[in-house]
């Protein structure tokens, strides 16, 4: 598995994507065979699970961009071999952003264990953190300064290369915690205690 993982980070990106206001760094068939093998490595993720694994897709209803994200990672998630990843089976659910009580009651009610968030979703940003915060969910993206503003887990484009960052202090508050050697493999954002960013290269 750790060699698998290391073969998909150090994979030439090759990512051209149409530039928006919210860019992800690397396309969605990269991002996801990261997301979902960096899921191995979460040493609590099987006991906070309950018998399997839901991932709410998160975006923006009305933008064509957002929502094209979202269901772009459903396919590929429902297409890749999970049974690789876990011992548990992986599910998707596509959840359009209308505010932070409805999708509370979303991940209470059907026990959504990682939010991941597509692009377009920036102005509801820190409702959303409030809200997985709340409820101990892991959080991923594509967007990589959403990262650095509290999202748990991204993919970045360093040199044609892609990345995971890792926001930890926020991965650790959705009661994850990763092997150290999963973490060498990786950018790790921390919190200083003045809420000052701290990068702690790989």
């Amino acid at each position: 598995m750790h060699a698998a993982l290391v073969g998909l980070v150090s994979a030439v990106v090759g990512w051209s994507g149409v530039a928006r206001a919210e860019p992800m760094a690397v396309s969605a068939e990269v991002q996801v065979p990261i997301f979902l093998k960096a899921l191995a490595y979460d040493r609590n993720l099987t006991e906070k699970a309950r018998g399997d694994i839901l991932i709410g897709l998160l975006y923006e209803p009305g933008d064509v961009e957002s929502e094209a994200a979202a269901r772009s990672v459903a396919k590929l998630m429902a297409a890749y071999p999970t049974e690789e990843v876990v011992d548990l089976p992986i599910y998707y659910r596509m959840i359009p952003f209308r505010d932070s009580t409805e999708l509370s009651q979303i991940i209470q009610d059907e026990w959504v264990d990682v939010l991941y968030l597509a692009p377009g979703v920036r102005e509801h940003l820190g409702t959303v953190l409030e809200v997985v915060s709340g409820h101990n969910v892991l959080s991923m993206t594509g967007v990589t300064s959403y990262v650095d503003q509290g999202v748990s887990m991204g993919v970045d484009d360093r040199g044609g290369h892609a990345q995971i960052v890792v926001n930890l202090s926020s991965a650790e508050s959705a009661g994850s915690k990763f092997a150290g050697h999963f973490l060498s493999l990786c950018r790790v954002i921390r919190k200083s205690e003045k809420d000052s960013t701290l990068t702690i290269p790989e």
